[in-house]
């Protein structure tokens, strides 16, 4: 699913600084949604003028909220509701690997109700984004690749766990001949294994010099990958909402905090974040992130689905930061 922090700041420990020692070719900060055409054609039909109507209805939700899809009726009513309404999902493969760790979890007992949440994402024909890395390329225009899964295998997972009728039939198909996913059933430990090399990377950010720009790290990492150097201005620009949950994780493990052992949600939570890059999408989620996420303007698109109908004419009222909210374009 993506190990964004080691991909780039594996080796942040090995410097007493973090200072860009190359020329930065500057990267254009164009903004605009960078999704694939089939999602694009979701933003020319007519819509409400309001501003909270202009970006807030299309919505990637959170694991914990299509968790509750199939166990809370409040939760899968206003999904429901709000896709009747005319709003739009799509979905980011770290929550479709966190939900299907949790349907081999639990096993044959819970299938029934596990499946919901990917039933009702088959029935939405949902658009899958890329994975975290190739999406800050996609936003930068740079071409960025992290392994071998694509959207389309995202697409063959839903229907796999949505079809099958029983545990053993799931476990049957994940070894088809053309299926992608036959080790499928290792991944709470490639998970594990996975975030476990994030959090170090992490506690390697929190133990660096205070001056350390995350933006510069970023962009000096993508130099050594694509050849070319982003601003580090416009990519905290960019994606300000995940650079400054990353910062706040730092200073949490700075001031004793055990992530690692403590707080392993947040793996999944800092690469959810970078997808807020895109103007056109918000982030739809049951926890309140406003202690970590002050400052970054793409807090106004996190929503907390506890507070709000999602209805596209009726307004969101206050983001989860205590804001009014005011919806703008931030790239």
């Amino acid at each position: 699913m993506g190990g964004i922090l080691k991909v780039v700041l594996d080796d942040i420990g090995r410097h007493d600084s973090c200072p860009i020692t190359r020329s930065a070719a500057k990267v254009s900060g164009q903004g605009g949604s960078v999704l694939a055409p089939a999602l694009m054609d979701l933003n020319r039909r007519p819509r409400s003028k309001s501003k909270a109507a202009l970006f807030m209805n299309v919505f990637f939700p959170d694991t914990n909220v299509l968790i509750e899809f199939g166990r809370d009726l409040s939760v899968r009513t206003k999904l429901e509701n709000a896709s009747r309404n005319g709003c739009k999902f799509v979905i980011a493969p770290p929550t479709l690997g966190e939900l299907t760790r949790g349907v081999i979890g639990r096993g044959a007992g819970h299938l029934d109700q596990d499946k919901q949440a990917f039933l009702w994402l088959k029935a939405q024909a949902c658009t899958i984004l890329p994975l975290p890395w190739p999406f800050v390329g996609r936003v930068l225009g740079i071409p960025l690749k992290f392994g071998k899964v694509e959207p389309p295998h995202y697409e063959q997972l839903i229907e796999m766990i949505a079809s099958s009728e029983t545990f053993d039939d799931f476990l049957q198909q994940k070894d088809k001949a053309d299926s992608s996913w036959s080790d499928i059933h290792r991944s709470d430990s490639i998970h594990h294994e996975r975030a476990d090399r994030e959090f170090d990377a992490l506690e390697k950010i929190a133990k660096s010099p205070s001056t350390c720009d995350l933006a510069a790290r970023f962009c000096e990492r993508i130099l050594q990958q694509a050849g070319v150097h982003p601003d580090p201005s416009s990519f905290r620009q960019h994606f300000s909402a995940a650079l400054e949950y990353l910062e706040a994780s730092a200073a949490r493990i700075r001031g004793g905090a055990k992530l690692k052992k403590n707080d392993r949600g947040r793996y999944g939570d800092w690469q959810l974040f970078f997808y807020l890059a895109d103007p056109g999408l918000s982030f739809l989620t049951k926890e309140d992130f406003s202690h970590d996420i002050r400052n970054s303007p793409q807090r106004a698109r996190i929503v907390d689905i506890r507070l709000h109908d999602l209805g596209i004419h009726s307004g969101l009222g206050p983001s989860v930061a205590g804001d009014k909210l005011e919806v703008k374009p931030t790239l």
